[in-house]
């Protein structure tokens, strides 16, 4: 996954109800219906909670949004955060992609990895099916897409990060959501405090130690690494850029470990609401929500802007201290905003207009895993040499503008799939070793099979 922090410790980047009834959205089947509060769309021969997939489409977008400058950028550039960008609209759109983007959706998309977690394993007892084995099935596939993943298109995957840490959720499932809130607390409190410690406590260590750490490489060094990670990108040489590929990779998976324990979390938290039915009678939920949504978005922007306030009036950007700082924005202001976001989502699509303006994203959360496997593919046929070749052209407010373009072909491919087949190409090869069987693709299957 894009962020984390490099070798030596530097940031690499900021982590990679009562609703009315209407008709179905392409590809539902059936129209949507309430049953106690919970919109629900017919799948197949599932139920689906609308406003999960809604969710889950936004977390898609925001996640496109916060890659487009790892699929474009050189990743010495972003890890030793050297500014090729210096324009105004450049700089405030990555100022803006700071606040309110990184790190925050892939949080949100955690909190649904936890609470669709739950679903599953409740619908596979209702059955009278074993769980274990078909978590410990699904995780091990999803682990080996994430590796054609991150090894063949992209090295920026999240899915290999997400079935190794799915393993351990088989310890939880079954935790009452107290317990599971109780170890989610510990596991966003372990991390920071280990960060936290050093600032009140400054490591004994020398000043040159402090002062190499500090100037980071020479900038001749630096502007060396830049040039040629940009020249491979750029290149059509297929095995430079596979070999490059590779690194980068291996760079992604060592700086993603440090942030396990909070994405772990995460998982919990939105394990823990979904025993709660916070979305499935989400109407029922709406004081929850709305006060859930104004307490974790004003200590989530908050800290994140007195993150940079304090970087910018007491330490030295680049600096240990600053590291530290930005650590902190991205393990506890990082999921707090995805909590306002996760609340304030749920409570908006309660409203009539706020159904209306939300549901065209449904179809794209329908379609997780296709869109985001499809987003690396169209972005390095884009940014790599192999396609057309823009790597390192392409500045933040340009490069976001292209990340809405894709979206919405996105939006629109889903909806055209979903109603042609039952669900994504992906998600069906993903069904395969999970059930150990072949689901029907197309409806016209489906409806044979009834």
């Amino acid at each position: 996954m894009p962020g984390g922090s490099r070798p030596n410790g530097r940031s690499c980047s900021r982590w990679p109800g009562s609703s009315r009834a209407s008709a179905g959205g392409p590809g539902s089947g059936t129209g949507p219906r309430e049953e106690g509060g919970r919109r629900v769309t017919s799948a197949g021969d599932q139920s689906r909670i609308e406003v999960l997939d809604v969710i889950r489409g936004l977390a898609v977008f925001g996640i496109l949004l916060m890659n487009m400058r790892f699929y474009s950028t050189p990743l010495q550039a972003i890890q030793w955060q050297v500014e090729l960008w210096p324009g105004f609209w450049d700089r405030l759109t990555t100022l803006l992609l700071r606040v309110a983007v990184e790190g925050k959706f892939l949080s949100l998309f955690a909190l649904l990895f936890g609470y669709s977690m739950v679903i599953l394993w409740e619908r596979t007892v209702e059955r009278g099916g074993r769980f274990w084995t078909l978590w410990l099935r699904r995780m091990a596939s999803l682990l080996i897409l994430g590796l054609i993943h991150g090894l063949l298109i992209w090295y920026g995957d999240i899915l290999f990060h997400y079935a190794l840490l799915g393993v351990f959720l088989l310890l939880f499932h079954r935790r009452q959501p107290r317990t599971l809130l109780v170890w989610a607390v510990l596991f966003f409190v372990l991390i920071p405090f280990l960060l936290v410690f050093p600032l009140v406590v400054p490591p004994d260590v020398s000043e040159e130690l402090v002062q190499e750490f500090d100037a980071g490489p020479a900038p001749e060094e630096l502007e060396q690494a830049i040039a040629a990670e940009t020249a491979v990108y750029q290149s059509r040489d297929i095995g430079a850029i596979q070999r490059q590929r590779e690194r980068d990779w291996i760079l992604s998976i060592s700086n993603g470990l440090a942030y396990y324990p909070t994405l772990f979390g995460l998982f919990l938290v939105g394990a823990s609401f979904a025993k709660l039915r916070v979305l499935h009678h989400a109407a029922e939920h709406h004081e929850l929500l709305a006060r859930l949504a104004a307490v974790t978005g004003i200590l989530g922007f908050g800290s994140i802007l007195a993150g940079f306030a304090l970087i910018h009036w007491h330490f030295t950007p680049g600096s240990w201290q600053a590291l530290v700082v930005e650590s902190l924005q991205v393990l506890v202001g990082a999921p707090l905003v995805a909590l306002c976001y996760f609340a304030l989502l749920a409570r908006v699509f309660q409203t009539p207009r706020g159904e209306r303006i939300l549901r065209p994203l449904a179809a794209v959360g329908r379609l997780s895993l296709t869109n985001y496997i499809g987003q690396s593919v169209i972005c390095t046929l884009i940014f790599y040499g192999y396609g057309l070749g823009l790597f390192g052209k392409v500045g933040p407010f340009a490069a976001s503008w292209l990340a809405v373009a894709i979206f919405a072909f996105q939006i629109l491919w889903s909806r055209w799939w979903l109603e042609q087949y039952r669900i994504g190409p992906l998600e069906w090869l993903w069904r395969i070793p999970t059930y150990l069987s072949v689901p029907p693709l197309k409806r016209a299957e489906q409806a044979a099979e009834k």
